[in-house]
């Protein structure tokens, strides 16, 4: 477990911090919830928390899934840039998605990273979330129509509502 306190003191420096991981465990999950609380309460933005973490949860989780997904493609032997290997590829990602620690031992074996990261600035914060998996066109025309949809919803429960997505994985 990572000392989220010393990481909120880091924040109040204006430092950037960050929490790296290539594998999503409850462990972190629960570092990135403390330090989100810490840094945020900081802030004087603690109300803001239940957006947050709604926010950093789905954020993360879709880091994860397009992490997996590079993963398995490399697992089944196909390459997710090949358009006949690429339906065949999310079939059988289809069926891993949900089972992540499947792909445990081969995540933390690959490249693939995800980055949890906050700063300060002015009165707020900066929060980011990334990956390293560069993002291919197919995903890219996904993710731009989906923004696009989420724009026209009046709320995130809306946006939850109208824009379910199974395609990689439920979620946004």
């Amino acid at each position: 477990m990572l000392d989220s306190s010393a990481l909120a003191k880091q924040f109040d420096r204006g430092e950037e911090v960050y929490v790296s991981f290539q594998y999503l465990t409850r462990d972190i999950e629960i570092d990135i919830n403390s330090l989100l609380v810490k840094v945020l309460s900081r802030i004087d933005m603690a109300y803001l928390y239940d957006t947050f973490e709604s926010v950093v949860r789905e954020l993360v989780q879709n880091a994860m899934k397009a992490n997996m997904k590079r993963v398995s493609f490399k697992d089944l032997k196909l390459d997710i840039n090949n358009s006949d290997d690429y339906p065949k590829g999310m079939r059988k990602f289809k069926k891993v998605v949900y089972r992540p620690e499947l792909l445990r031992e081969k995540l933390l074996a690959s490249p693939y990273r995800v980055v949890f990261r906050l700063h300060k600035t002015g009165s707020g914060v900066l929060l980011e979330i990334s990956n390293n998996a560069r993002v291919l066109p197919v995903e890219l025309e996904r993710i731009m129509f989906r923004a696009r949809k989420a724009a026209e919803c009046g709320n995130f429960a809306e946006a939850y509502e109208n824009m379910y997505d199974e395609s990689e994985g439920a979620g946004l």
